[in-house]
């Protein structure tokens, strides 16, 4: 994609009206559209708003471009070989030593089930570079896993993780400019791709939708005095999942309010969030209290959804679930947002 684009502005045909400002750069959306995504884009440098500017090109970015790749490309160009460089004004060419004068001497023995071993003897001075390794040392593994492990979901991808918070921090802490300077063999990316795909299928076998949601409570989820997953439900209208820590009941049933949001849109796609949550003085923030995520617009399916929550509160609690104005103790009220789900009553 980017040889085809600077071929275009090469030739001067990427442009309606091409000038000789008009050049590519790679940007985002500036507004955020209804899809709550903000895509990427290959731009030019000439473009305005005027209605009566020729049209200049643009281009999306496909999903699955590394942007942060893609991005150094547009700004620096590929890469040159920098022997090839410093002797010569053009790109120069791969040179092939085909004379060596290490001479490799191996010895095997005649009875290698009396002796299983080989010997090798290495005479000489190699006249050539060695090879760059290829082979990621065991501890560089163990410390990309380290800094990914918090950070993996069913969607991390490589851009994500050389992007991410941890892996800067770790590379400013030790004066490292960028992964490369941690190990050579990261300069192929594609490592540290196949790296985070082999830890999605080992962690998460069955994606990021229900099955992995299910597949996490099956595995990890069954004992009750340790377990966030406490109820799946999954129905010919919609499924409905319940998340609730011990102590986070304990927290619940000793408030006298609380409040109930969906404003807060942080899952992919068809599901909802709805959080149970409160104010806490002493900390001065919002806590959560508990979670339930589904996939359904049904008022009935929300009505079941909060009965099997409550019931849930009062079992981890080992407390009644009331409610003042009906059982003269219990819960004062409770503060909901705009969605019209929470209101419907009966």
């Amino acid at each position: 994609m980017y040889m085809s684009i600077m071929r275009r502005f090469a030739d001067h045909s990427a442009c309606g009206n091409y000038k000789a400002t008009c050049q590519p750069y790679v940007s985002q959306q500036r507004q955020e559209p209804l899809s709550g995504r903000r895509k990427w884009y290959v731009g030019c440098s000439s473009f305005t708003n005027s209605p009566k500017e020729d049209k200049h090109f643009i281009r999306w970015v496909p999903e699955n471009v590394e942007l942060l790749y893609f991005q150094e490309l547009f700004t620096a160009g590929l890469p040159l070989n920098k022997t090839s460089s410093a002797r010569c004004n053009g790109q120069g060419k791969m040179l092939k030593f085909t004379e060596c004068g290490v001479e490799f001497h191996v010895i095997i023995p005649d009875d290698l089930d009396a002796c299983p071993y080989f010997v090798i003897v290495v005479f000489g001075v190699h006249s050539h570079a060695p090879h760059a390794p290829f082979v990621t040392q065991g501890t560089t593994v163990d410390t990309v896993l380290a800094m990914l492990h918090p950070m993996l979901t069913p969607k991390t991808s490589r851009s994500d993780f050389l992007k991410s918070p941890q892996l800067n921090a770790y590379l400013q802490a030790r004066g490292l400019r960028s992964i490369e300077d941690l190990d050579a063999t990261l300069t192929n990316k594609d490592r540290i791709k196949r790296l985070i795909a082999k830890e999605k299928l080992t962690r998460f076998p069955f994606g990021g939708d229900i099955e992995g949601v299910m597949f996490e409570w099956r595995m990890r989820h069954q004992d009750p005095e340790t377990a966030y997953i406490r109820k799946i439900v999954t129905t010919a209208f919609g499924s409905i999942i319940i998340g609730l820590y011990d102590e986070q009941a304990q927290i619940f049933i000793q408030r006298s309010t609380f409040q109930m949001d969906m404003s807060f849109k942080r899952l992919d796609g068809k599901w909802n969030e709805i959080l149970f949550a409160c104010f806490d003085d002493r900390h001065g923030k919002i806590i959560t209290l508990g979670r339930i995520i589904t996939d359904t617009q049904r008022s009935k399916m929300y009505e079941l959804a909060f009965n099997w929550f409550f019931e849930l509160l009062g079992e981890r609690s080992r407390k009644k679930v009331q409610w003042y104005h009906l059982n003269i103790d219990g819960f004062l009220g409770t503060t909901v947002d705009m969605d019209s789900k929470q209101m419907a009553g009966e």
